[in-house]
């Protein structure tokens, strides 16, 4: 459950916020970028204390304020995934993110291994945020191209959704497409740094 507004107080556990010359910003995050991405490089399934680190890098690498109120986290359906020891941590890490205040919106997964509806549920998220006057900037956590033409839109200077966005992304998971549309990247492999077999 979100809180009642964007400056509601949030758990004592919520990352620290880092009250910047930008604000507080959205986050939109494409949970299967950062979990998949976050169990190859580091061979190991994420943990809440690794978002709360993401959230924190996030905050100091482009100067803003992550909260709840303005983070979207789309996610999986644990249960949707193979294996029980996968789905339990799947589960466990969800249940930490939402003891720190974040509610992430599962869904369940295609036969490709996609997210159902996850594109354009991210993408009715960064257009309403666009288009919301509170909202200084975008964050978006991805590395798919199936928002260029969204966020190209975000850079026009014609464009009434006209907004910074900055990505937040691994460098495998990233279309090169996308780096000319955005601010500044923060690559989550400095974060994490890849683990050796």
């Amino acid at each position: 459950v979100y809180p009642s507004s964007p400056s509601s107080s949030v758990t004592a556990s919520t990352p620290t916020a880092i009250v910047g010359s930008r604000g507080e910003c959205a986050l939109v995050i494409d949970g299967g970028t950062l979990e998949m991405g976050f169990l190859e490089a580091t061979k190991r399934y994420i943990k809440g204390k690794d978002f709360k680190i993401t959230v924190d890098a996030i905050q100091d690498k482009f100067n803003c304020k992550v909260t709840p109120y303005f983070t979207d986290y789309f996610g999986t359906e644990p249960e949707a995934l193979r294996g029980p020891v996968a789905q339990q941590a799947l589960g466990k890490y969800y249940k930490g993110i939402k003891g720190m205040g974040f509610a992430p919106h599962l869904s369940e997964l295609k036969s490709n291994g996609k997210q159902k509806g996850t594109d354009i549920a991210i993408a009715r998220k960064i257009e309403k945020m666009a288009n919301n006057p509170e909202v200084p900037a975008i964050i978006l956590l991805t590395g798919d191209s199936d928002f260029e033409d969204l966020l190209q839109e975000t850079k026009s200077e014609k464009s009434d959704k006209r907004k910074p966005v900055f990505l937040v992304t691994w460098k495998k998971c990233l279309n090169r497409r996308l780096l000319p549309l955005v601010r500044e990247v923060l690559y989550l492999d400095d974060i994490f740094p890849p683990t050796s077999e």
